[in-house]
């Protein structure tokens, strides 16, 4: 089932707001959207006005506007700088659309295997409206684009599995990137600004396994840079496993730079998330909290959040105990810089000037190396080994966003 398409000043809102349990969808892939247009019979496999045929594939001549599906294996679509605006829908194997720009109608790609989208330029007609913007097949890879301006997720994984997306820059959407089933995806070294939400993960469908965020610049987000949700029910074995979110940063969003949130349905250990193997590891967290989206959270406004719940009101923090939290640096995040009450902790966290002088909870973190005791006292500082509880925030002064860059703190 999908979210109702809802404007973009409400996008905040709805992230917030997913229920508990949807419907699950009868089966794993399904026809294009009503109405989506059909190659008209005789004609050639592409038929897009001011499309050559070359070598391999095809060649755009100018700018055009078509609606086509194209049913091809092992071709490539060449803009050659120019833009397509309409609805392309492609149903093969192996088949390569690059260098140009296309302004699309929302688009179910999801009966493609092994799409290629390369030095693209991606946004939406100005009538163009869908929750799931563009729905992506199995084993796609997207590289080098530039993808903005998409109302709710503009790339969405759910029927197939399998895909990377590297070296692009997600901008202005909804939400950049949202993955709710299956997996083998691979997010890596791109940049998120100025979206709802940079990376969406749920297990929309019961399992989500084997997904990498890694190496991304998650910047200026308005609610978070990743947003995560263990969906857990008694009735049936959901898994979120092997999920890892890497050597990332997380710089000036406006709620947590991460979200994770585990909600368990009933009241036996089955009624969680199975999250074994997933980890959060060695990031950056930098001024994230300081502008909360209206409607969030309260307690939303850390480096990072993880919350356990369970039947969607009481805190239950042994929901998170198989996530680990390793090795990341949370600095002059509003609240803590991090806020993992029930996680497993791997050690190696550090964090300094953030709004509570707590620093963290959940887990032990150093002002500088970890483990290293206040100088020639011998004894930890604030926040660091040996701190436990989280102390008070009545008058504390927090701190600002960051001002200047954050190349000093790469790991």
């Amino acid at each position: 089932m999908r979210m109702p398409v809802i404007a973009r000043s409400s996008v905040a809102a709805a992230v917030l707001a997913l229920p508990v349990s949807w419907p699950v969808p009868a089966a794993a892939a399904g026809p294009p959207p009503a109405g989506a247009p059909a190659a008209a019979p005789g004609t050639s496999p592409l038929d897009c006005p001011g499309t050559r045929s070359v070598p391999g594939g095809y060649r755009l001549t100018r700018d055009t506007e078509c609606s086509v599906e194209w049913r091809e294996d092992d071709a490539v679509l060449d803009l050659a700088g120019h833009t397509l605006t309409g609805r392309i829908t492609p149903y093969g194997n192996r088949q390569t659309v690059r260098n140009g720009s296309l302004v699309l109608e929302p688009e179910y790609w999801a009966n493609a295997v092994g799409l290629t989208l390369s030095g693209l330029r991606i946004t939406r007609t100005p009538t163009g409206s869908s929750s799931f913007y563009v729905e992506m097949g199995s084993d796609s890879l997207v590289e080098d684009c530039v993808v903005s301006g998409m109302p709710g997720a503009a790339l969405s994984y759910y029927f197939g599995r399998g895909g990377t997306v590297r070296d692009s820059v997600f901008l202005d959407n909804g939400r950049g990137i949202s993955v709710q089933a299956g997996g083998g995806i691979r997010i890596e070294s791109n940049s998120f600004r100025r979206n709802t939400v940079g990376v969406n993960l749920w297990n929309e469908r019961g399992s989500l396994i084997d997904v990498t965020i890694r190496g991304n610049v998650l910047r200026d987000n308005s609610f978070s840079g990743v947003r995560m949700v263990l969906r857990g029910d008694g009735g049936a074995p959901y898994r979120f496993r092997d999920v890892h979110v890497q050597e990332n940063r997380f710089v000036g969003n406006g709620a947590a730079g991460l979200y994770a949130q585990s909600r368990c349905v009933g009241q036996d250990s089955a009624a969680c998330a199975d999250a074994g193997g997933t980890q959060i590891r060695r990031n950056l967290f930098l001024g994230n909290g300081h502008s909360p989206p209206e409607g969030s959270d309260d307690g939303t406004d850390d480096g990072l959040t993880a919350r356990g719940v369970r039947n969607d009101t009481v805190p239950e923090p042994q929901a998170l105990a198989e996530i680990l939290v390793a090795g990341n640096t949370a600095l002059r995040n509003a609240d803590l810089g991090l806020d993992a009450d029930g996680v497993l902790d791997g050690g190696g966290n550090r964090a300094r000037d953030n709004g509570d002088p707590a620093q963290c909870t959940g887990v032990v973190c150093g002002s500088g190396s970890p483990g290293t005791p206040a100088a020639g006292t011998g004894t930890p500082v604030p926040g660091g080994p040996g701190t436990a509880g989280r102390a008070g925030t009545a008058g504390q002064v927090r701190a600002g966003p960051p001002q200047d860059g954050t190349d000093q703190y790469r790991h």
